[in-house]
């Protein structure tokens, strides 16, 4: 397959040759028109196992709190429970168990829709989509695997809100890097999108959630742990992040964060690495 130069200097300008654009099998051609860039497939897959991460575990959160780890004496089971439970208080007043357990996974919830804008702002102006899309998913698979200990309930919570914010705040955006504003395979690159994300929310409540039932809680929460580090391996596989820079051959060039690649003027615009 053609690639972009992975030497090419800060600042120089790179396109995309006829010839280039008919070799390489990821770019629209007259006999192909409607393919899509392999970078779609990577983040799709990536979005797929986060989805199948992010509501596998919700569909335990709740039930968990309620049935095991509130009623067995928190406060000294969990680091930072018995404070965090008295802010909770002080705001809502006295919290029996089950209303506990509602206004954590209702603050779960808030903040995990709040996090997006700082964590697309950071990348957009500090690290770069695919760096925060790493970040995110390590911090999500981290949170996943240390809700296995009640110990570190918390700790786990923080890191999964961080971890989403990193995540969703920039992954959707990377889709439509790959692609000028003017191509018309945009739209059904998004179907693609939300097809890989709806797939992840339809399978993670019923496999977590069997693991959970079947199992116990912590290993329901060690499958969506492991469905992310899935979602990893997808987006770190090197073939697939380098066939994603192929250039749309509507598009004369396009540019790499990682690789310092930029383009002319009349179509300046910025693609992260995928």
């Amino acid at each position: 397959m053609t690639r972009l130069p992975a030497a090419a200097s800060e600042g120089a300008i790179s396109a995309v040759s006829p010839q280039e654009a008919i070799a390489s099998p990821d770019l629209p051609t007259a006999t192909n028109p409607r393919r899509h860039p392999v970078g779609l497939k990577v983040l799709a897959m990536t979005e797929t196992w986060e989805r199948f991460s992010f509501y596998g575990m919700q569909a335990l959160l709740m039930l968990y709190m309620v049935q095991a780890l509130l009623p067995n004496r928190p406060g000294e089971r969990v680091a930072g429970f018995g404070a965090f439970r008295a802010l909770l208080e002080s705001l809502f007043g006295a919290l029996p168990d089950a209303a506990l357990a509602s206004q954590i996974t209702g603050l779960y919830a808030g903040l995990v829709y709040l996090t997006p804008i700082l964590g697309g702002y950071l990348g957009d102006r500090w690290l770069g989509g695919r760096r925060m899309v790493l970040i995110g998913a390590a911090l999500m698979a981290c949170g996943h695997f240390l809700l296995a200990f009640d110990k570190t309930f918390l700790l786990a919570m923080a890191l999964l809100i961080l971890g989403s914010g990193c995540l969703k705040g920039n992954i959707a955006a990377q889709v439509g890097r790959l692609y000028a504003p003017d191509d018309a395979r945009r739209d059904r690159a998004y179907l693609w999108f939300n097809f890989g994300i709806n797939s992840g929310a339809f399978a993670g409540p019923l496999v977590c959630g069997g693991i959970g039932d079947k199992l116990g809680w912590h290993w329901g929460f060690a499958a969506a742990g492991i469905g992310m580090l899935i979602g990893i391996t997808s987006t770190m596989m090197p073939a697939a992040l380098r066939t994603g820079l192929h250039v749309p051959a509507i598009c004369p060039a396009i540019t790499s964060a990682c690789w310092n690649v930029t383009v002319p003027r009349e179509r300046e615009r910025t693609v992260d690495a995928l």
